[in-house]
């Protein structure tokens, strides 16, 4: 289950997701969370949000690698709208990435990913880290919202790069308000592939392709691989329009290992968002160039397309090797 344990956080990094709501909104007080302190040195908390500490991970091996499910927060008895998130990790985290869930495990609970959590996963609410979406922001008037009834889970992963163990911890400030008819619904939408090896001193391809089941409004996409990558390219083809050129989604014609954390989006506006009808193909293509002598696996290497769309509801679509989940 190594694939699901790692999905949402590495397909959804600056430690800031802003979601374009008015600053000065008040957020209400949150139901009770965990209430561990800090590990690591945090600013401080700013007016009107919420401070979520979430449990330490504990004796991360050197070299070691740790994608921890972690239940912060209780639910609400209403849903509530999202404003912003700020996230913090301490020394080794690669990325948090904070869902709605449902039906998932007690606050204070912190493990190994498993397939309940991953069944449980409902609509993306924000993260830390490159590849928890943490570079988007989205247009004014839109929030993400987390519904009646949900809980909070981190897909907290930590890298120790050290040769000392380590442990890790996620704080995640969260500016929540009451729902506002007026405000747009986003959520995160992930097209990716694991059915790729990148071979030891060549070049290497791969291809994520998705026939998408609904017509999707697409208001910011980017690609994401990790140190290996020199080119990606996400293009859209309508299969209905005969031989008509594929659209440009987003491309990185010079892949840089640092993009991994810090992506660059293409972005629309909610007046005109990229548009994406029901039937339409749209092929995220990866390019590498290994020059160690040992061939390279997810999710060590990814070929990942990912960008926030406006919703109907919070659910965040995966196409997983050509496969949709909601």
């Amino acid at each position: 289950m190594r694939v699901f344990q790692g999905l949402w956080g590495y397909a959804s990094v600056s430690l800031l997701v802003a979601c374009g709501a008015d600053p000065k909104s008040s957020a209400p007080s949150a139901p009770s969370g965990t209430t561990e302190t800090t590990t690591f040195e945090v600013p401080p908390l700013k007016a009107g949000y919420t401070r979520i500490v979430a449990p330490v991970v504990e004796g991360i091996e050197a070299g070691g690698d740790s994608i921890q499910c972690q239940y912060v927060l209780e639910p609400f008895d209403r849903d509530m709208d999202v404003l912003d998130v700020v996230g913090y990790q301490s020394k080794g985290g690669h990325h948090a990435t904070a869902y709605a869930v449902r039906n998932g495990a007690a606050v204070g609970t912190s493990r190994e990913c498993n397939e309940v959590d991953n069944t449980s996963i409902g609509g993306f609410l924000g993260g830390v880290g490159g590849e928890a979406g943490g570079k988007a922001k989205l247009p004014d008037g839109v929030v993400f919202r987390l519904t009646k009834g949900s809980s909070i889970m981190l897909n907290a992963h930590f890298l120790n790069t050290t040769l000392d163990s380590i442990d890790g911890q996620t704080v995640l400030d969260v500016k929540f308000a009451e729902v506002d008819p007026s405000r747009l619904v986003a959520s995160i939408f992930v097209n990716f592939t694991s059915n790729f090896t990148v071979a030891a001193q060549t070049k290497t391809t791969a291809d994520a392709v998705c026939t998408v089941p609904k017509d999707m409004k697409l208001l910011s996409f980017t690609n994401h691989m990790h140190t290996y990558g020199v080119r990606s390219n996400t293009s859209l083809v309508n299969p209905a329009a005969g031989g008509a050129a594929p659209t440009d989604v987003h491309t990185d014609a010079l892949w840089t290992s640092d993009m991994q954390f810090n992506p660059v989006f293409t972005e629309w506006t909610v007046a005109d968002p990229l548009l994406v009808q029901k039937g339409d193909v749209l092929t995220t293509h990866c390019e590498w160039e290994n020059g160690t002598t040992n061939p390279v696996n997810f999710p060590d290497e990814m070929c990942v397309g990912f960008g926030f769309f406006l919703a109907d509801t919070p659910a965040s679509p995966l196409c997983l090797d050509g496969t949709w989940t909601e």
